[in-house]
């Protein structure tokens, strides 16, 4: 999603240098995204941070990281979540792997999660 947009800046009008991504610690696109999670009126389940999309009955909508980038949003704002908290790679993948249990369903794409979220009610939190 971002790299496209920052090609475009190098394409009209050369306002980005042409190797940008190679100026970054593993061909990284310099952008930051906020990770939401939207929650049934009345926030029913208490749901306020990442350990408690992991209780028990919680259902999770987020899209399928393997064909959506909100999908992969959401897979590394979770990994870096472990990581601020002290926590090592194989606690992230652990973490994250149980966020994604947690989903009934993985949509294609944000759209369709939130499809599901709102106008299908299912899950208790959208995480987009």
């Amino acid at each position: 999603n971002m790299a496209t947009d920052i090609n475009a800046l190098v394409d009209n009008g050369k306002l980005v240098p042409d190797n940008w991504v190679t100026r970054l610690p593993n061909n990284s696109a310099p952008f930051t995204s906020a990770t939401v999670f939207i929650v049934r009126k009345g926030n029913p389940k208490a749901l306020k941070d990442w350990p408690d999309l992991l209780k028990d009955g919680v259902q999770v909508i987020v899209p399928n990281p393997k064909t959506s980038g909100n999908g992969r949003y959401t897979c590394l704002s979770a990994w870096g979540y472990v990581l601020k908290n002290g926590g090592d790679e194989n606690k992230a993948k652990a973490f994250v792997g149980k966020l994604f249990k947690q989903a009934p369903v993985l949509d294609t794409g944000g759209r369709a999660a939130t499809t599901t979220f709102m106008t299908n009610q299912i899950g208790d939190v959208l995480v987009t």
